[in-house]
């Protein structure tokens, strides 16, 4: 839970929320798995040269993706919106891997 009942609880849950979720081994299945679609998917292995050119097209076609402010945020739509600092309520955000379960 992140809190903003004060300056001091924020820094101090927001390390707190980014120890245990941003940690290395947190982080690992979702780099492993990036890892993996990049060398399935491109060329990297074999002519990395095109890569660029590869990232170019992917990009692009991602510009016919719906807009992110359409789509529910990564860690599910029934989270609550944080709250401003002015309210002192504590709120969570999730885990954020839990997107990247389906690569």
């Amino acid at each position: 839970m992140v809190s903003t009942a004060s300056v001091e609880d924020l820094c101090h849950t927001t390390l707190s929320w980014l120890d245990q979720h941003c940690s290395l081994p947190a982080l690992r299945p979702m780099v492993l798995s990036s890892l993996r679609l990049l060398s399935t998917s491109t060329s990297i292995l074999t002519d990395p040269s095109l890569v660029p050119e590869q990232a170019t097209h992917a990009v692009t076609q991602a510009q016919c993706l719906p807009h992110p402010r359409t789509t529910p945020p990564p860690w599910g739509p029934s989270t609550p919106l944080p709250h401003g600092p002015s309210t002192g309520k504590a709120h969570s955000l999730g885990d954020p891997m839990e997107q990247y379960d389906t690569l």
